[in-house]
């Protein structure tokens, strides 16, 4: 059991205050559900624990993949739920479901028959993120970058190393239980993989926070900096968030054939996203350890002086030392840049931080999408590109001479630092103890005999077929003349298509909606279907894409 100590931190800026007070999470345990399927209510049971005797929060949530992931969405519970729960056995929640839930899963992955109940327990204990920073080790990252860069990974040059890189990353992804896939990455008649590790959260499973890097190198290069110390900056962050627990999820992902035009990060965003996962924001490692003091040692691309005025003067002053790291974001990854800077002050006030923000989805900076943050931006998430600089800093880019020794450890382990605090304060890290009930039944109909939530909905707005395989039928009833709107919207909140339909005359309209004419193939899933007119919401309905 690791210790935690108590620390008083902002929402967004991060303070750092020490305190010395130990503190144990909470203790959960026998935890039972028991489905009434008569009245469609489900009793969970649990007993609770909390060493100091303070009062806790009380989660309930449920899985529908036999534990993988917690998102079943659920309402109407009560009993010993919520806030200002204290220590005792046989408490008891009641959750009254209906039949509608079904239409938030995906049919053949889950089941609405064999349930299975959460109890996290969090107490009032924050827990002081400083502890985390004083574990990183520089020299198990050294180790790390070593061995992954005695010679290049790369499937013409390095095949071999490659793949034992692969199975290293995965080896370490094991020892700490992480739930573990892989992702076919098929490119130009090759095949590479993306390793893909993920750690639920205890209250907000949905939600995503994502560290990632590339493992592979650009053909003969070792890529010590490109990119061995994205993988060991991976795997270090890895190693020590996984000791805690977090409201939302973390992710860690190794990216293949990056150097192929992001091929990997392009087969995630694309095909990869579970229906259920809310991506909340991305720290993409890209390059991390090479520093440099002396003058002119940083270059910048054609037009930065224009685009970055601030920036770019600030790196004058400074005799254009590479002597910082660069956390480049778009416009609407904004709030995570922002923590990422508090915290990095915070914590790591010697590392000298580039902000860059790019207008707005960054494509009209080509410099700054060469990495895998790069397609989480042109789908409108949140994403940071922390790097040193690529070629306008390291010399040795791309070539044999990308090795370990031209890299500093200390500039290194200061940019993990920051990026494992900012993933602490994102993921919402907790105090908290949680268990799981044995299997339960809810004994609900088969998906297809479940009538679609709102589907009359005042006769407004009506779908067919649904669930659909390639494209479904929209009919919408105008009461009077003018113009509607119609949008899709994912089960995460994203806009993925809207119908802008003026002048419409009194009674019946359709719109017929190819879901694989979007320039990626949406994932099968819930989707809503919003109707808008007069500037406002006239109705709804929820759609299902099936494989």
């Amino acid at each position: 059991m690791i210790n935690r100590y108590t620390l008083l931190c902002a929402m967004v800026v991060c303070f750092v205050l020490g305190v010395s007070a130990q503190n144990l999470p909470p203790v959960v345990s026998n935890v039972t559900a028991i489905a009434d399927t008569s009245n469609k209510i489900v009793t969970v049971m649990y007993d609770v624990n909390d060493n100091e005797n303070d009062l806790m929060t009380i989660h309930l949530t449920i899985s529908g993949d036999s534990g993988t992931s917690f998102v079943v969405p659920i309402e109407n519970v009560s009993g010993d739920v919520g806030s200002s729960i204290s220590s005792g056995t046989t408490k008891t929640i009641y959750w009254t479901y209906t039949d509608t839930i079904a239409w938030y899963l995906i049919k053949g992955s889950s089941s609405l028959n064999n349930l299975v109940a959460r109890i996290t327990a969090v107490d009032t204990h924050a827990v002081n993120v400083s502890d985390l920073l004083s574990q990183v080790d520089s020299v198990r990252m050294y180790s790390d970058m070593l061995y992954m860069s005695k010679s290049p990974r790369q499937r013409v040059y390095g095949l071999t190393h490659l793949e034992d890189t692969r199975d290293t990353i995965v080896s370490r992804f094991e020892q700490h239980n992480l739930q573990l896939s892989y992702q076919n990455v098929p490119f130009s008649g090759d095949t590479g993989t993306n390793i893909i590790a993920r750690y639920p959260g205890t209250t907000d499973d949905a939600s995503t926070v994502f560290i990632t890097g590339h493992y592979d190198t650009y053909q003969k290069s070792p890529g010590a900096d490109d990119n061995a110390t994205a993988v060991a900056g991976m795997l270090e962050t890895m190693r020590i968030l996984t000791n805690y627990t977090f409201d939302r999820t973390l992710k860690f992902i190794a990216f293949d054939m990056e150097e192929d035009g992001l091929a990997g990060s392009l087969q995630y965003t694309g095909h990869g996203i579970p229906h259920y996962e809310k991506i909340k924001g991305v720290l993409d490692f890209e390059m991390i350890g090479y520093y440099s003091e002396k003058p002119n040692s940083q270059s910048a691309p054609t037009g930065f002086d224009l685009l970055f005025p601030t920036q770019y003067q600030a790196l004058i002053d400074d005799s254009s030392r590479g002597n910082f790291i660069t956390d480049a974001a778009d416009s609407y990854s904004t709030e995570l840049q922002n923590l990422f800077d508090s915290c990095a002050k915070a914590y790591v006030p010697d590392l000298k931080v580039a902000s860059l923000n790019i207008p707005g989805n960054g494509i009209l900076v080509p410099d700054l999408n060469r990495s895998d943050h790069a397609p989480f931006w042109w789908l409108g998430y949140q994403a940071l590109m922390l790097s040193d600089g690529a070629n306008y800093r390291n010399l040795a880019y791309h070539t044999v001479n990308d090795t370990i020794g031209a890299l500093n450890m200390n500039f290194m382990s200061k940019v993990v630092k920051a990026t494992l605090a900012t993933a602490a304060h994102f993921a919402k890290i907790n105090n908290s103890g949680y268990s799981v009930s044995t299997a339960f039944n809810l004994n609900i109909a088969p998906l297809s005999a479940i009538k679609s939530p709102n589907t009359e909905n005042n006769g407004l707005l009506m779908a067919y077929p649904n669930p659909f395989t390639n494209q479904v039928t929209l009919e919408y009833v105008a009461e009077k003349k003018g113009n509607y709107i119609l949008s899709i919207y994912s089960a995460e909140g994203k806009l993925v298509k809207r119908f802008e339909e003026k002048n419409q005359t009194p009674g019946k309209h359709q719109i017929i909606w190819n879901a694989h004419e979007q320039q990626i193939d949406l994932h099968s899933g819930i989707y809503n279907a919003i109707l808008e007119g007069g500037g406002k919401k006239i109705s709804e309905n929820i759609i299902y894409l099936e494989d």
